[in-house]
This record gives structure tokens, C-alpha cells and sequence, in this order.
């Protein structure tokens, strides 16, 4: 997880608040399938109500845990994150991070004992492919164990292909046109050689695939704001990553349905908030100041991946940001108006924090002061089920903490998980068609270039510990409770109230 980004930034809704956008949102047509009777401003019931319970949860839902193979299995020597690391633009080194990699049946079995029936894994593509077009069998065979445990564990696992990271040797530019990295659209197909190896591989276990863990974060971090590999601070190098992730998440939809049609594929995208008065990425892309980084930076602040998938078309033309020299022969040069329209299965997002601008997410380094506002998490559901009509599945909600010390706000882990557990319950009473909610993450873990913000089910002292013991937080009764009633109840609800607010 990176620093998180929400995007209600307009002062009428700084002033307002919360329920000022949903007397917004009830305003506007409610499709079939949502409640129409949601009476204006009632969005933000009283979170300790008993009286007005939403209904318990029922049939194949997905209770989950989630992790990133960077961040827990520790010791990936290929990755560019490594590189970075190595040069010292880190707080702290990776290491062996919690070693997931060696403990992952351990960490399973500490899922399945809270009750979950689910469990989320990213692919470390460095480890399968430490140098162009070198598949490394033993690490394949690796990926396949660990989904094939979680199966015979009683859970369903659901793989991201990248999750922040990829091979460090894809930031040369090894046909010296002037780009590398994912601002090369050759890295298109290296990376559809590269899923379409581990999809073979791994489809007869695996249903439920992620290609891009927040692209509409990272593509902003590592390309704009320069502060994590590859360090760039450039606004086409931004528009050339954007449309280069989003014509790969297209084309590795195809090849994966390709293997199994039965396949359910998306990518998770960091929550936004639902503002009505936002610009489209059209809008934003179209205007004289695209270019700078002003416009760039507005640019991220559109919902730029869910435009182009849901109106099959990047909102930056093609020609305006690269040369024809740029794709190789015989590669994507003529995809310029690949169809990328409806290329996911379902909605999947991350949900954190309540911001107002742009820059609180950039400079979101402390997480543990990060403002929550579980009754967002409902807002930002029905939006999704207005606009698409497809499943959702939460990939990623939790908490940040410093070091497990308490949360100067007063919020506890479990009261985290029971508030936002009511809001999802709620969305799902008025029409929001939710099947999952994973909870980040199973284990404390590296977060992107230190270990002091937690977001652990269980604590474990990566930088003390030698035995990388699992401790349980408050968290993981609490998570155990709900799976287990099916949802929050009117007792749980009033042993975790969260802090006044």
C-alpha cells in the first residue's frame, strides 16, 4: 500500500461535508436494482444505532485477508524497488521484510483460524522473470504451491499480477528510442509474456485476478511526483504510464479469459470519493495546461482508469505523447485505438482515508494521522454500483498505526473493522452489489520504504524480532466476530463505537 489519495476537493463540499454529498448523490436517478426510497441526507445514520441493523451477510461472500509479495516475502533481489533501496532513498531496507515468503502457510492458517474464506497474494514478477524472456521455473512452481495451499486451506485465492513492483531490468532502455520502464509501450508486451506464463500456470486454481494493484496511485507517485522508483518527475512521463498500464489491463483481460473464460479480472484502484463537480480525465486532458504539471497533477485527481474502461478510450491521444519510433515493429504501434471498453469483470477498490486535496495524499506518509471516515467507504460503494452495475469487492481497507502505539484519534483496529464493516453492510441493503472485503493486511509488513506505519491483523517486529513472531492485535477478534455473525451485530456495534467524532 502506498500513501492513499481521495478526491472531494471542491469547497462547497469542505464546507458542507458528508451530508451535503449524499443530498447530492440521492438527487440524482437511482438505477434499477438500488433502493430509490434512500430518504435525502440520510447517507450517515447514527453509527451506534441497533434499532435499524443492516441485514447479516449471506452466501458466497468473500471475507478476506490481503498482502503484496514485495512488501512480506522479503529478499527479491531483482526488483526495482530493490535498486532503490540499494541507493539509499529509503528510511529502511526490505530485508527479509516478514519472510511471507518461507511463513506463508503459517499466515494462511492465521487467516482461515479468524474464519476467512479468501485470501489475497501478488505475484512478484522479478522472481519469475529475473532477465528478459528468463522464466524462472522454480519460482513458478513456488506461486503455484502457495495458491494451492490457500486452496487446500478451504480459501479462494485472488492474485495480483503487479502490485507496485516489477524487474528492475525494465527501467534500460535497451533500444535506445528514449524510454523504459512502463513510459515504454514495449513494456506492454513483456508484460503479457510475463502474465500470460503465470496465468497458464496458475488458472486451474485461481479464478479472481487483479492485473495493476492502484494504478491511479502509482502511476502518479513513480512518474509525477518523483518519490518512488523510477523517480520521475515528468507530466508526459505520467500521460505515457497511464495509457501504457491501461492498454496492458486491457489486452491481459483478453489473454486471461483467453486461458479461462470463466475468469473474473479488474484492477483496484484507490477509493475516490464521489464529487460531482469533478472534471473528467477527458476534460483535464483536453485542456491548454494538460501538459504542465499542474495539469498533470489535476489529471490524477480524475477517475482516469474507470473513464477509459468504462468509455473505451484514454482520454490522452496516443500521438500526443509518443513518436512512432516508439513501438517496435511488429508490437502495439498500431494500438492506438485498442478497445479497452468493459475490460473488467468486476469493480474492485481500496478504501483508507478522507481527503480534500491532492497534495494531503502526496505528503501521507505519517498513516497514522490520516483522517478516517468509515461512513465515506458507503458513499463511494453506491457511487460505483450507480455508475457500473457490476460486483464489488473491497480489496484493501485498514488502519495505520505508528509502530502499534495508539492512534492519537482514539480509533483501535477492531473498532476500524466494525465501523467499516457496518457502512459496507448498509451499501449492500440499499443495492450496492458487494461480494468481498479484505482486510489490509493479514501481517504488519514493509510499507514502501519503512516499517514504522502497522496495518497488521497481526504485529510482528520486522526490525527487532528475530523470530518474526505473529502477535495478534484487537483486530483479529474483532475481524473473527463479524465473519462469524455474518456481518456486524447490535452488540458488536456497541463494544466498538470508535471515538466520538
Amino acid at each position: 500500500m502506498l500513501q492513499r489519495i481521495a478526491r472531494i476537493k471542491r469547497p462547497l463540499l469542505r464546507l458542507f461535508g458528508a451530508a451535503a454529498l449524499l443530498s447530492t448523490v440521492a438527487c440524482q436517478a437511482v438505477p434499477q436494482g438500488l433502493r430509490a426510497n434512500i430518504p435525502l441526507g440520510q447517507g450517515l445514520r447514527a453509527l451506534n444505532s441497533t434499532t435499524d441493523l443492516p441485514k447479516p451477510i449471506t452466501g458466497n461472500f468473500m471475507w478476506g485477508v490481503s498482502s503484496a509479495g514485495y512488501q512480506s516475502e522479503g529478499n527479491n533481489f531483482g526488483s526495482q524497488w530493490y535498486y532503490w533501496e540499494l541507493a539509499g532513498k529509503t528510511k529502511h531496507k526490505a530485508g527479509k521484510a516478514v519472510d511471507f515468503y518461507n511463513r506463508y502457510e503459517e499466515d494462511i492458517l492465521l487467516a482461515k483460524e479468524m474464519g476467512a474464506n479468501s485470501f489475497r497474494l501478488s505475484i512478484e514478477w522479478a522472481r519469475i522473470e529475473p532477465q528478459p524472456g528468463m522464466i524462472d521455473r522454480t519460482q513458478l512452481a513456488y506461486y503455484k504451491n502457495l495458491v494451492q495451499t490457500i486452496r487446500k486451506h478451504g480459501m479462494e485465492p485472488l492474485v495480483t499480477l503487479v502490485h507496485f513492483t516489477y524487474p528492475h531490468w525494465l527501467d534500460f532502455d535497451t533500444d535506445q528510442d528514449g524510454l523504459s520502464g512502463w513510459d515504454d509501450p514495449d513494456t506492454i508486451d513483456a508484460f503479457l509474456e510475463y502474465a500470460g506464463v503465470v496465468v497458464r500456470e496458475l488458472s486451474p486454481d485461481v479464478t479472481f485476478w487483479i492485473t495493476f494493484n492502484e494504478p491511479n496511485l502509482w502511476v502518479l507517485t513513480f512518474h509525477l511526483a518523483g518519490r518512488t522508483p523510477p523517480g520521475r518527475k515528468n507530466p508526459l512521463s505520467l500521460y505515457r504510464a497511464a495509457r501504457n498500464v491501461v492498454h496492458a489491463h486491457g489486452r491481459v483481460y483478453d489473454r486471461i479469459h483467453g486461458i479461462n473464460p470463466k475468469a473474473m479480472v479488474s484492477s483496484n484502484v484507490f477509493q475516490i470519493q464521489y464529487n460531482p463537480f469533478a472534471k473528467s480525465s477527458k476534460t483535464v486532458a483536453s485542456s491548454a495546461t494538460a501538459m504542465t504539471e499542474q495539469g498533470a497533477r489535476e489529471f490524477s485527481d480524475t477517475d482516469w482508469f474507470w473513464d477509459t474502461m468504462q468509455t473505451g478510450e484514454f482520454a490522452m491521444p496516443s500521438q500526443r505523447i509518443f513518436a512512432q519510433a516508439h513501438f517496435k515493429q511488429g508490437g502495439t504501434r498500431n494500438e492506438w485505438t485498442f478497445n479497452l471498453l468493459g475490460k473488467f469483470d468486476y469493480i474492485a477498490l481500496d478504501y483508507y482515508y478522507r481527503f480534500t486535496r491532492l497534495e494531503q495524499a502526496l505528503n501521507a506518509h505519517e498513516t497514522w494521522r490520516m483522517p478516517l471516515y468509515p461512513e465515506g467507504l458507503y458513499n463511494v460503494l453506491i457511487n460505483y454500483q450507480r455508475r457500473f452495475r457490476k460486483p464489488i469487492v473491497i480489496a484493501e481497507n485498514g488502519m495505520g498505526t505508528f509502530n502499534n502505539e495508539p492512534r492519537a484519534d482514539g480509533w483501535k483496529r477492531s473498532d476500524h473493522i466494525v465501523q467499516h464493516m457496518y457502512q459496507v453492510q448498509r451499501a449492500m441493503q440499499d443495492g450496492a452489489n458487494v461480494i468481498g472485503y479484505y482486510h489490509w493486511s493479514i501481517t504488519d509488513n514493509y510499507e514502501w520504504g519503512e516499517f514504522d506505519s502497522r496495518f497488521g491483523l497481526y504485529r510482528v517486529e520486522a526490525l527487532s524480532d528475530p523470530t518474526l513472531k505473529r502477535i495478534p492485535t484487537d483486530g483479529v477478534a474483532a475481524y473473527k466476530n463479524v465473519i462469524g455473525s455474518g456481518g456486524v451485530t447490535g452488540v458488536l456495534l456497541q463494544q466498538h463505537p470508535g471515538p466520538q467524532r
